[in-house]
C-alpha cells in the first residue's frame, strides 16, 4: 500500500470521530433546552398528608450535657472579733505563782499550736494529751483551716475547741510560720483574736503561751525568713499581749537559746524542731511551771 493510501485512510477516521463528537454534543445542548423550557419542581409539602409524615424541622438548639458542679472557693473572710464578756470572773492577773505539777495537770488542757508542738505531743510520751496541732498553722489559720475530725465533722481549731467539753487550761505554740509576715503589729493582732475566742468559750481558762523558740543560725541561712532578731520582737510582743489578756507567757525560748543568740545544733535534729531529748526539756519546764491556784 502506498502512502497515500494510509494518509486517505487516516484522514476517513478522523472524519468519523469528529462527526460522532459533534453529534453527541448537538444531543446533549438539545437536552439542556427542553428541562429549561418545563416548570421547575416543587419540593413544598403535599396539602393533607398525614401528621406523621410531615417533615421534622431541623432542631438548632445545643446539646445538652450534663457536668459536674463547680466548686467555688470563697475567699477567706476577716476573722471574727470575739470579745472578752462583761461578767468576766476569770483570773486575771500576770504575777503568777508557779509550782510544780505531775503530768495528771494536763487533764483538763487542750494543746494547740504547729508542727513543734506536734512535735512534743508526739515525743513527751503522755497519753490521752487533747491536741489541735499541725504542720504549718498560724494564728490566722487557727479560724480557718478545717483540720480537724470531730465526730465526722471537718473543723477549724477554733471549732474543734468549741466542741471540746470541761477544758480548763490551754497552752499555744504559734510564730514560727509567721515571721515572714509583714508586720509585729499584724502577727499580734491576729494572735489576739484567738485569745479573746478561747475566753469566749471559757472565761474562767489559763492561757499558756509558750514563747516562739529560736532557731540555728544554720537553719537562718538556708531559710533567711527565720530571722532570729524577729524572734525576740515576736516574744517581747507576745509577752506584752499576754500581760493585756491576763495570760501565762511561759518563756520556753530561755532554755534552748545558746550564748549566741541561736538554738544549739544538739537541741534540733533540723535547726528549727526540737529532738526527742529537748522534749522531755520542754515538758520538764511546763510540769515546773504550774500556776498555782489562789
Amino acid at each position: 500500500m502506498k502512502i497515500k493510501d494510509y494518509l486517505l485512510a487516516a484522514f476517513t477516521i478522523l472524519l468519523a470521530l469528529s462527526l460522532s463528537i459533534a453529534a453527541v454534543l448537538f444531543a446533549a445542548h438539545e437536552k439542556r433546552m427542553e428541562l429549561a423550557q418545563k416548570e421547575p419542581v416543587s419540593f413544598q409539602t403535599p396539602e393533607n398528608l398525614p401528621e406523621e409524615l410531615l417533615p421534622t424541622e431541623p432542631t438548632t438548639e445545643e446539646p445538652t450535657t450534663t457536668t459536674e458542679a463547680e466548686t467555688v472557693t470563697e475567699p477567706p473572710t476577716e476573722t471574727e472579733s470575739h470579745s472578752i464578756p462583761s461578767d468576766d470572773s476569770r483570773i486575771y492577773f500576770t504575777n503568777y505563782t508557779f509550782q510544780t505539777v505531775d503530768t495528771s495537770y494536763f487533764d483538763d488542757a487542750v494543746f494547740i499550736g504547729n508542727s513543734r508542738l506536734q512535735g512534743f505531743i508526739l515525743y513527751s510520751k503522755i497519753p490521752d494529751l487533747r491536741a489541735y496541732t499541725y504542720v504549718g498553722m498560724t494564728v490566722k489559720s487557727y479560724f480557718t483551716k478545717a483540720e480537724f475530725n470531730i465526730n465526722g465533722t471537718q473543723m477549724t481549731a477554733a471549732e474543734a475547741l468549741e466542741n471540746t467539753p470541761d477544758f480548763q487550761k490551754v497552752y499555744l505554740k504559734l510564730g514560727i510560720n509567721e515571721l515572714g509576715w509583714v508586720s509585729t503589729e499584724q502577727f499580734i493582732d491576729s494572735y489576739s483574736k484567738i485569745l479573746e475566742h478561747i475566753y469566749s468559750c471559757n472565761p474562767n481558762a489559763i492561757i499558756f503561751i509558750n514563747s516562739v523558740l529560736p532557731v540555728s543560725q544554720a537553719a537562718i541561712e538556708k531559710d533567711p525568713t527565720l530571722s532570729q532578731e524577729k524572734i525576740i520582737e515576736y516574744n517581747k510582743a507576745i509577752q506584752e499581749m499576754a500581760a493585756k489578756y491576763g495570760a501565762c507567757y511561759l518563756d520556753v525560748a530561755s532554755i534552748f537559746t545558746g550564748e549566741d543568740g541561736y538554738m544549739p545544733y544538739e537541741y534540733s535534729f533540723d535547726g528549727v524542731h526540737l529532738n526527742a531529748d529537748s522534749i522531755q526539756l520542754w515538758l520538764k519546764y511546763l510540769l515546773e511551771h504550774g500556776i498555782e491556784e489562789r
